[in-house]
């Protein structure tokens, strides 16, 4: 049996302005729009972003983003910045603690990007199928 992730919803009070920015961050194209929806592909994964005027709920789905190595971690924050900055946009968090960085979308929604942990890798145990281990 194979699992795969289908659709991320995002529900938001201005999906322009959301779409606008994941676009600036993930350098994604539109896919789809209607009045009330947005929808682009991102390494194989629809995101739908969803016009509602109702509050966002605080308990949502959660998932993290990564990426390979520290450089490209400072790069998206600088991104990140740059973006706020060029929309006169004030009130938002982006912060790098330990490898991971933490920021806000226009939607106030907060996301997460890791570094990749290289580290791990399969190996074989013969007495046993293949584990994963954490090299020191």
């Amino acid at each position: 049996m194979e699992v795969k992730l289908g659709e991320i919803f995002l529900y938001s009070k201005h999906p322009e302005k959301l779409y606008h920015f994941l676009s600036f961050l993930l350098d994604v194209e539109v896919s789809f729009q209607s009045q009330d929806k947005i929808v682009f592909i991102f390494h194989s994964v629809q995101f739908v972003i969803l016009a509602s005027d109702k509050k966002i709920p605080k308990r949502t789905s959660f998932f993290s983003l990564s990426v390979t190595d520290a450089a490209e971690l400072l790069n998206l924050k600088r991104n990140i910045e740059f973006f706020y900055y060029k929309e006169h946009l004030t009130s938002f968090k982006c912060e790098i603690n330990d490898q991971e960085l933490v920021f806000t979308d226009p939607d106030n929604r907060n996301w997460l990007v890791k570094i990749e942990d290289n580290l791990t890798r399969p190996i074989q145990n013969f007495e046993k199928p293949t584990e994963y281990v954490r090299n020191c």
